[in-house]
């Protein structure tokens, strides 16, 4: 899946089911941001260990708007991380853009 503005590393580590859930979940959030915010890049790495028997994903993301914004989570579920990183950027962007609005002075 190719979305404009976005960079994947590491999303070859997954599994075919695994990166078709990711996409959605990608596509989603990016349809949200793109609606509510100007950002010019997002970048995000995933990173895929074992913890003993169990597979942990690292999930970093970087949000070049009017500054870089960012966010790291470790999960499980790889969807469900990717999710939680993008909700912790949706909200500095939100908190972002409300900061501005209050400090730039309002034009009568």
């Amino acid at each position: 899946m190719e979305l404009e503005g976005v960079l994947l590393s590491g999303f070859n580590e997954l599994e075919e089911i695994d990166k078709n859930a990711v996409n959605r979940v990608l596509g989603e959030y990016m349809k949200k941001m793109k609606r509510h915010h100007d950002f010019k890049q997002l970048h995000i790495h995933i990173k895929k260990n074992i913890k003993g028997k169990v597979e942990l994903f690292e999930i970093k993301a970087n949000l070049q708007a009017r500054k870089v914004l960012s966010s790291s989570v470790e999960g499980y579920n790889p969807y469900k991380t990717l999710a939680e990183v993008l909700e912790n950027l949706m909200k500095e962007l939100e908190h972002e853009h409300t900061r501005n609005i209050r400090a730039s002075p309002r034009e009568l």
